[in-house]
């Protein structure tokens, strides 16, 4: 009788595996899919610093640092990174390696594999056609998390947003749909449309058109106190530049979710280690 249950119980446990395992290579397929709409080229459109002098004079300082005369005009960007993440306020950060596309309005992909051994979880956040989505996995298939909706989607195109700046500045021209504000001597604000959401980065650039900080109100299923709600979210501990195809950007970074609240967590520290531009 224990030989039969046993037997059953592999018979089982085997069945879990594949099945398991089969939809981990499901989310891989689709993920390579989507990845492939966001890689769209570049058109033929090459940077004249001629055409910034309209805009607000921190965005003129900012767009000629980070974009030098001649460079095409990227619609998107794949970048590889490492660093630290925080999966719940106030716990230890875990290290982490990701590569993720960039292509500010349209969407973003990140995929990552956070922590190390037994605690390592694999899997990727994406916003694409308008739609955003967790799928995280429990070292190879063990499903972990599994989100989607209207609230982590409208998170999503806040990031798309806010990341634009950091690692992808020829989606801020009008151009491409972007409208600036001028605010003072040392910063502007930067209006642009992701999905059904219109967000609002306020960028501060040094003299010398290094970006200092950037910040926007992003959507959050709990808020501040519980509620679905906008709160602040803060790029900065923007320390070191490193040129990439004609692009210069911030390499070494921090993110503060519920920023100037009790509950601000920088729970995000990324060193940039390769751009590629298309």
């Amino acid at each position: 009788m224990l030989t039969r249950i046993f037997s059953v119980l592999a018979l089982l446990l085997a069945v879990t595996a594949v099945v398991l395992g089969s939809l981990r290579i499901l989310h891989d397929r689709q993920i390579e899919r989507l990845w492939e709409t966001l890689h769209v080229p570049s058109g033929t459109a090459l940077y004249d610093p001629e055409s910034v002098t309209h805009l607000p004079e921190p965005a003129q300082r900012y767009l000629r640092h980070a974009i030098a005369p001649g460079t095409r005009l990227a619609r998107s960007v794949v970048v590889e990174m490492q660093g630290r993440i925080g999966l719940k306020p106030g716990a230890d950060k875990l290290p982490f390696q990701a590569s993720q596309i960039l292509a500010t309005p349209n969407g973003l992909i990140w995929r990552a594999t956070v922590g190390e051994g037994i605690r390592q979880i694999t899997g990727s956040d994406r916003y694409i056609a308008g739609e955003g989505a967790m799928q995280w996995f429990m070292g190879y298939a063990f499903p972990l998390v599994r989100a989607s909706g209207v609230d982590v989607s409208r998170s999503a195109a806040g990031r798309v947003a806010l990341e634009a700046p950091l690692m992808l500045p020829s989606a801020l021209f009008p151009e491409a749909g972007a409208r600036w504000e001028a605010i003072d001597a040392r910063s502007a604000r930067v209006h642009l449309q992701v999905g059904s959401e219109q967000l609002a980065l306020l960028i501060s650039v040094a003299p010398d058109g290094r970006l200092e900080r950037v910040e926007m109100p992003r959507w959050d299923a709990e808020g501040v106190d519980g509620k679905p709600g906008y709160v602040l979210w803060v790029g900065d501990q923007l320390t070191e530049e490193r040129t990439f195809g004609g692009y210069t950007i911030p390499v070494r970074m921090r993110a503060t979710k519920r920023a100037d609240t009790p509950q601000a967590d920088a729970f995000f520290e990324a060193e940039i280690k390769s751009a590629q531009y298309q």
